[in-house]
């Protein structure tokens, strides 16, 4: 992708949050835009704010964690996966 920038116009709206009479501000966005700049479905993301100004990133830090908690998961699944084997074969030599 060519390295320009890329204004959108966007409005932001309000919604309210639970049972609360209170607006919160909300800003949707979406668009093909959005892969066109990197950011494909599943990315994390953060948010900075300043006054009158919002930067959005992509969040390296949090892909990283959750990769590490992905591969964790995948490691004790396998052990859980060799134990059902395990009993399964188990079984089969009792018949």
């Amino acid at each position: 992708m060519e390295d320009k920038l890329n204004e959108r116009h966007l409005t932001v709206s309000y919604c309210r949050e639970d049972y609360s009479e209170e607006d919160i501000p909300f800003l949707r966005l979406k668009g093909k835009w959005m892969r066109d700049g990197g950011f494909e479905p599943g990315t994390f993301v953060k948010v900075l704010v300043m006054k009158d100004e919002l930067v959005i990133k992509k969040d390296y830090g949090r892909h990283r964690i959750e990769r590490k908690r992905k591969e964790k998961e995948l490691k004790r699944l396998k052990q859980q996966m060799r134990t059902l084997q395990f009993e399964l074969n188990k079984q089969e030599e009792l018949f």
